[in-house]
């Protein structure tokens, strides 16, 4: 056997070494061109692995690493540097301006869920289970959902954000109010109907069908005591 010279092999290695640090010193701001691998690991050193790119006026434009709770995340910013996008379990998106502009993820009950939010931020619309919609005041206007017994329903509302109408299987529409002002529906004899009502929400008026089958007309004082009838019948 041949023997090796201990301080022989550490000057060698020591020299291998500087050479490495020369080279990474010279080259950390050089393009390396292309790269391909089958995989990248990117180990965590305590503080959270994270990956970075940047465009060429050298502003951070995605950035992919560890959040709290060590949830993996993703964000991304537009040419300015500015976050456009941020994902996790959820995905939230903002403008140019910073303001966010959409939601996506789980609700509560375990359910998906959608927001949209208007140019200021705030809240225009909710989709769940059921859709809202809101003014630029922030007053809601719309809710289409499913009602207590299984049927499907519409409210809509005004500008100050009161009820304005409700559409299931009959409709109701209200004043600035919110006292009733209509009725239009379907009689248990199967027979359509409409109810009128004054400022107040009495009924003042009556347009349907009686148990003849015969169409009717009444009329009502303000009271809601009744005034004239009148049926088809001849």
């Amino acid at each position: 056997m041949k023997n090796i010279d201990i301080k022989s092999a550490i000057i060698g290695a020591l020299c291998t070494v500087i050479v490495f640090m020369f080279i990474g010193a010279n080259s950390q701001n050089k393009n390396l061109g292309d790269i391909v691998v089958n995989s990248i690991k990117i180990m965590d050193d305590g503080n959270g692995g994270y990956l970075s790119t940047y465009n060429s006026a050298g502003k951070e434009i995605t950035y992919l690493g560890v959040g709290e709770g060590g949830v993996g995340f993703l964000e991304t910013c537009n040419s300015e540097g500015k976050r456009t996008s941020y994902l996790e379990n959820y995905l939230i998106t903002y403008n140019s301006d910073g303001k966010q502009t959409s939601y996506l993820g789980t609700g509560y009950g375990g359910g998906g869920h959608l927001r949209i939010y208007n140019s200021n931020g705030n809240e225009r619309s909710y989709l769940a289970n059921h859709l809202k919609t809101y003014n630029s005041d922030g007053k809601q206007t719309s809710y289409l959902g499913t009602g207590d017994s299984g049927n499907g329903f519409l409210e809509t509302f005004n500008s100050n954000g009161l009820k304005a109408s409700f559409l299931a299987n009959y409709l109701q529409t209200y004043g600035t109010d919110e006292k009733q002002t209509t009725y239009l529906g379907t009689k248990d004899g199967g027979g359509g109907y409409l109810k009128t009502y004054n400022s107040h929400g009495i009924m003042v008026g009556f347009l349907g069908s009686n148990m003849d089958k015969d169409g009717v007309v009444g009329v009502y004082d303000r009271y809601g005591d009744f005034g004239w009838g009148e049926t088809g019948k001849k």
